[in-house]
């Protein structure tokens, strides 16, 4: 692993990793790694010391190192599970509104832009992270973060995406049933 990476997927250059200085919470000074990670209760000990102070995640583009693991953040996750619920409202809304010529759904569009088939979305960054190495837009190899709890993080998401689609589509279309009996 590089000297200037906490995690990393593969050592040498180009590779997805944390900045290893840590900001000290009490003091605002920078701590440059090595330093051992007690993930118990959450200290850091600087080597050469007997020194203990508490530190917070590690967050670098969209994610968290604990001294272990590496997730997507809360926040980033949320966001997405927001932006999909109201991309799915607007187009239901276009589909079942006043102005439709037909109700037709847009669903190859909202799989590519919230799920793993298109091609540059949220997803598709997160799970190329999670991978021990992938191909870029330019066709270069990067390494990833070889990360099974990133995976596990997105595993559920097609599902949400399609029972949102569901749930929303019977919602409209029953509205729209009820617009034309009277």
């Amino acid at each position: 692993m590089p000297q200037d990476c906490v995690a990393s997927g593969r050592d040498g250059g180009g590779c997805w990793c944390f900045p290893a200085t840590l900001i000290s919470e009490y003091e605002n000074k920078q701590w440059d790694l090595p330093a051992v990670f007690d993930i118990g209760t959450k200290a850091v000990i600087k080597p050469g010391s007997d020194e203990q102070r508490l530190y917070k995640n590690l967050q670098y583009l969209g994610f968290e190192f604990n001294g272990s693991n590496t997730y997507i953040r809360p926040g980033s996750l949320s966001r997405y599970f927001r932006k999909v619920k109201g991309r799915v409202l607007k187009t239901m809304m276009m589909a079942y509104g006043k102005k439709s010529v037909k109700a037709v759904i847009s669903k190859k569009q909202l799989y590519e832009r919230y799920s793993h088939s298109g091609e540059r979305n949220f997803i598709t960054y997160a799970m190329n992270a999670a991978k021990n190495s992938y191909k870029n837009a330019s066709g270069v190899e990067r390494c990833g973060l070889d990360s099974p709890s990133i995976k596990r993080q997105l595993s559920a998401h097609f599902s949400f995406l399609q029972k949102e689609i569901d749930k929303m589509s019977r919602e409209f279309a029953g509205q729209k049933k009820m617009v034309k009996k009277k």
